[in-house]
Parts: C-alpha cells; sequence; structure tokens
C-alpha cells in the first residue's frame, strides 16, 4: 500500500481547506472545509487498485431471483427514456443487470477495470470495455441510460467521471446510482469500525447534499434522491 502520494485539496471543488476526520485514520479520510466533502487523503495508484479488484474484491455469482426482480423494476422506469435503445452499466461485475436488460431488448453495454470479473459475460454474448470510464471514449450523446450501482465510492476522481456521463449521455436521458450514505446511522455509532469505511476499496464517502452538489456542477438535475438510515436531513 502505497500512502505517501496525498491529495492536497478538495477533490470535488478544488479548495486546500482539508482536515483530517477524527475516528477514521485508518482510512485516511478527511474531509473538505469549504464545502463539506469526505475522502480518502491517500492516492492509490493505477497498480494498487488493479491488484485489489483482481484479487480481493468479493464478487457474487449468484444471481438471485429477488436481485432479478429489483433489476426487472428498474427497466420498467427506464422504459421511458427509450430512444437509443442504448443502455450502459459503469462497473458491471457479473453482468446480471445488462442480461437483464438485454433479454427486455435494449443494446448493453458494460464496464469494468479489470477481466477478472466478467468472465462469466462471455457466453451472454456482453460486450464490456475495461479502463476508466473518461478513458473509454464513448461517442457524445449515446446512451439513454447509464447505471453506475455502487460505483461512484471507489472512484479517486469523481469529477472525470461525472463530467463523462454527462458527455455520453444523451440529451434527455437518465443516470442512475446507488452508493453508501455517509450520514448512515451505523456510521455515527461505530465509526472507525464501521464496515463501509475501507482503503483502497472505498475512496470517497457521499451525503445526499455533497452527491446533488457533485452532479448539479456537470449539469445533471437530480430527479429524485432516496435516503436510507440517515441521521441529518443533509
Amino acid at each position: 500500500m502505497n500512502k505517501l502520494n496525498l491529495h492536497s485539496e478538495c477533490i470535488i471543488c478544488k479548495s486546500g481547506e482539508i482536515e483530517p476526520l477524527e475516528h477514521f485514520q485508518n482510512a485516511g479520510l478527511c474531509t473538505c472545509k469549504s464545502c463539506g466533502f469526505t475522502f480518502s487523503q491517500w492516492i492509490p495508484s493505477k497498480e494498487e487498485l488493479k491488484e485489489y479488484y483482481s484479487n480481493a474484491y468479493d464478487r457474487t455469482n449468484y444471481f438471485s431471483p429477488i436481485t432479478e426482480k429489483r433489476y426487472n423494476q428498474l427497466l420498467d422506469k427506464f422504459e421511458q427514456y427509450k430512444s437509443t435503445n442504448r443502455i450502459l452499466d459503469v462497473g458491471a461485475g457479473c453482468g446480471f443487470f445488462l442480461k437483464t436488460a438485454k433479454n427486455r431488448g435494449w443494446e448493453v453495454y458494460g464496464t469494468e477495470i479489470t477481466e477478472s470479473a466478467t468472465s462469466n459475460c462471455k457466453e451472454n454474448d456482453i460486450a464490456f470495455s475495461f479502463g476508466e470510464l473518461h478513458e473509454l471514449n464513448f461517442p457524445e450523446n449515446y446512451f439513454d441510460v447509464i447505471v453506475h450501482i455502487e460505483v461512484l465510492e471507489h472512484l479517486n476522481n469523481p469529477n472525470d467521471f461525472v463530467h463523462e456521463i454527462q458527455r455520453i449521455l444523451r440529451p434527455g436521458g437518465i443516470t442512475y446510482l446507488s452508493t453508501p450514505n455517509f450520514n448512515a446511522i451505523h456510521r455515527y455509532r461505530l465509526k472507525g469500525q464501521y464496515d463501509v469505511i475501507g482503503y483502497p476499496n472505498h475512496l470517497c464517502y457521499y451525503t445526499p447534499k455533497t452527491l446533488k452538489r457533485l452532479f448539479k456542477s456537470h449539469d445533471l438535475t437530480p430527479i429524485r434522491l432516496k435516503k436510507r438510515d440517515t441521521v441529518s436531513p443533509d
């Protein structure tokens, strides 16, 4: 683990007013005094991340009926946004969401940081691109829907990521995401023992307020934000 490379400014608003966050030194967390964003000050190398996601990251190969039902419920909501018929899943893993979308007639695309997670997708003829989203050169205004479920917290460059989503999402399209809420009750109770906290797995920690600010700064307007187990309206 290389902890010598450190952020010297907020990775969202670029303010230099960042300070260590008490009780979370085990993951190098700091908070921006200007915008309130919390992130790991440690900067992992690309090699460190690839090694982690190739060897240590746990993905299940079991596609449960409950998960399939949930995916179909999401896809029901996405039907109204169909125009190009193209849907992208960033961090698609085993490809279960894309398999469900393909069965419903979508033209599906997936991305992952390493190939090890996607070995079982070949039998479903799901095409994957490997690398970070802003490096993959998808065409502008290309997708109706971009999904990134439990992805944003893993990224060390959220501005680059959201900017690229805005570029490749067609006008009137929609992006759907989920990410842990740093205002969760368990975080306040467990502090540094909260299992969401960990380096290099999670690098950014969002609240509803900082999440909305990030997307608005890239001309993406939040339609709905659902909070769970929160102790603060922010």
